[in-house]
């Protein structure tokens, strides 16, 4: 017994000065839980376990717009959000990035984003929106280290020269594979994506998915608001459907 509990302590302290960024070796994926506040409560469970763990949690998130939700999403895990437009689903994913004022609780790995400043949270939970911000005058000003996007604009169909390009005369899709680029040279541990191939072609869309799947299987959380069910299924494990106030967990 004294050995057992020498070893468990040994286990512990291993696991402790690992980086609190993922742990992503250490944690299998166990649950995607969801419900909405009030009488119309939905709980959904995947892959129980006797201590079930979290990459990002929300609970009795609510703001203007939006219906109040709770739901929790392991590491590797990707939910999609669905729902008629109007419902709630980008206000959602801003009041998880913390860009406008809501109540209620969202934690990542188990750390409240109260306890960190705005910018650290954002670094580690990273929203892409429909219609990105662009601030200079050319896309390689964007980065801080432009050779860390460009093996991305290859993979996602974009041209060599992209980087130098004006941004204003670039195409919508282009500008929104960029920004999607933009966030993932940050290694986010989380991924809030607003319709992110809304704009593409069928071809840029398979390879944005391709990416997203692959940054999954790595331990990326992914939230994904899509009016696409089509790739929800492909994507997504669950979708949580906001509609009429009302937030409905339900399987891809």
């Amino acid at each position: 017994m004294a050995l057992w509990g020498k070893l468990k302590r040994e286990a512990s302290r291993v696991s402790n000065s690992l980086p609190a960024k993922c742990k992503t070796a250490l944690r299998q994926p166990s649950q995607i839980r969801c419900h909405s506040s009030g009488e119309n409560r939905y709980d959904n469970t995947l892959f129980p376990t006797s201590e079930p763990s979290h990459l990002l949690s929300v609970k009795n998130l609510s703001r203007p717009g939006m219906p109040t939700v709770t739901f929790s999403v392991a590491e590797g895990q990707t939910l999609a959000l669905m729902g008629p437009s109007g419902s709630g689903k980008t206000l959602l994913l801003r009041a998880i990035a913390d860009l406008d004022p809501s109540t209620g609780e969202v934690a990542l790995d188990g750390e409240n984003r109260m306890n960190l400043p705005a910018p650290k949270w954002r670094q580690r939970v990273a929203y892409v929106a429909a219609e990105p911000g662009w601030w200079e005058q050319t896309a390689r000003a964007h980065f801080a280290d432009w050779s860390l996007a460009q093996p991305f604009t290859d993979r996602l169909m974009l041209p060599p020269e992209i980087g130098s390009a004006p941004i204003a005369r670039l195409s919508t899709g282009e500008r929104q594979r960029l920004a999607l680029i933009r966030a993932l040279v940050g290694n986010p541990c989380v991924l809030l994506l607003d319709e992110p191939t809304a704009s593409l072609d069928a071809e840029a869309t398979s390879a944005v998915e391709t990416i997203l799947r692959r940054r999954a299987e790595e331990g990326t959380t992914i939230v994904l608001a899509t009016h696409d069910a089509a790739q929800a299924a492909r994507l997504a494990g669950h979708v949580l459907r906001l509609s009429n106030g009302r937030a409905e967990i339900e399987v891809a």
